[in-house]
């Protein structure tokens, strides 16, 4: 129950959907009794009322009981603004979770901020042959070539993105048209 929960409003929260995200979370809240107390401080972490500080004060809470969450330290991370220490926290889920997704997928990016492209393709390169079959890892594979100057393996890159997300269990993927539209921009 809580996954199904946390998805929606994973996916609410990145749409800005603030209201819906009100309405589900007092949906939550009563079904709440089996949750640990690192999936209640972390379920509020979504709530649009709060502030960076705010925010970053749940996600730390929910890490007391769950230090190696992956997806609690990758948030995490996401929302620090020292690039040095959303660098160690997503290091510290990669020694429990190395072929995690959220966390390569960051550290890629962060690599990339910080000029070290040959350690963030490393990151992306986990990332798509831990999860082959996740479009998103092709897409950032793609940011990162295109910031090394190959636009010709970045544009690939960019179409298998788009490619595999049409054939998601769960139907096409509308995020990852911006893929397609990059692909196309490099022509």
């Amino acid at each position: 129950m809580y996954q199904t929960f946390l998805k929606e409003l994973h996916y609410l929260f990145l749409n800005g959907k603030a209201d819906e995200i009100i309405s589900l979370m007092n949906e939550i809240k009563p079904k709440l009794d089996g949750a640990s107390m690192a999936e209640k401080h972390y379920l509020e972490t979504y709530s649009p009322q709060l502030n960076r500080a705010e925010r970053i004060a749940k996600y730390e809470k929910a890490l007391l009981y769950a230090a190696n969450d992956p997806l609690l330290r990758g948030w995490y991370a996401y929302f620090l603004e020292d690039i040095d220490e959303r660098i160690e926290n997503a290091k510290i889920g990669l020694k429990r979770f190395p072929e995690s997704s959220l966390l390569n997928n960051m550290m890629g990016y962060l690599m990339m901020e910080k000029g070290d492209l040959e350690s963030a393709r490393n990151h992306i390169n986990i990332y798509m042959t831990a999860h082959p079959d996740e479009p998103n890892g092709y897409d950032s594979m793609g940011d990162i070539l295109l910031a090394s100057g190959d636009s010709l393996q970045a544009k690939e890159m960019y179409l298998k993105a788009y490619e595999i997300s049409r054939d998601l269990t769960t139907g096409p993927e509308d995020f990852f048209n911006t893929s397609k539209q990059k692909a196309d921009a490099l022509n």
